[in-house]
């Protein structure tokens, strides 16, 4: 008898072994499976962010630099015009010049703003705006150091 109950003991032993094994390989296929899913979602992040990054931070690059430019050209401007008496003849250029100046950096820094926090997930709503903004003011500060603008008078043409 005793037996007998070592044989059950060890075939139930048996039967809830292979059923813990066969529910822990359904489980290991599920984490597996899980797993990869998570792998190629991270990926597919991984990729929409690069393209996110190669888009955006050249536009804000350009802004950026753009706005340093401004910063540092109305900087010049301002101290021309305290060094200059209320009356000089180039006072009206020089003040024409900063409006200019002003201008162009509030359209810049409203530009920055307004894609500064952009996301992956929102820049398809800024992209062709920022392109655009990015464009126009790279063209607007060429033909400024081009003399198109108030500037080449105010340099004296140069």
């Amino acid at each position: 008898m005793m037996k007998k109950r070592m044989v059950g003991i060890a075939q139930l032993a048996l039967v809830v072994g292979l059923l813990a094994s066969a529910c822990n390989n359904g489980v290991g296929k599920e984490e597996a499976t899980d797993q990869q899913d998570i792998m190629q979602q991270q990926a597919k992040a991984d990729s929409v962010r690069k393209a996110f990054e190669a888009d955006y931070n050249p536009v804000m690059k350009d802004l950026a630099g753009i706005r340093d430019s401004i910063n540092g050209m109305l900087a010049t401007v301002n101290a021309n015009l305290a060094k200059m008496g209320p009356d000089a003849k180039e006072r009206v250029q020089h003040e024409a010049l900063k409006a200019e100046l002003l201008s162009e950096q509030t359209v810049v820094n409203d530009a920055i703003a307004k894609i500064d926090d952009a996301t992956e997930m929102t820049w398809g709503d800024y992209r062709a705006g920022s392109h655009a903004a990015a464009e126009q003011a790279k063209n607007w500060w060429a033909g400024l150091q081009d003399g198109k603008a108030i500037v080449g008078k105010v340099n004296g043409g140069q």
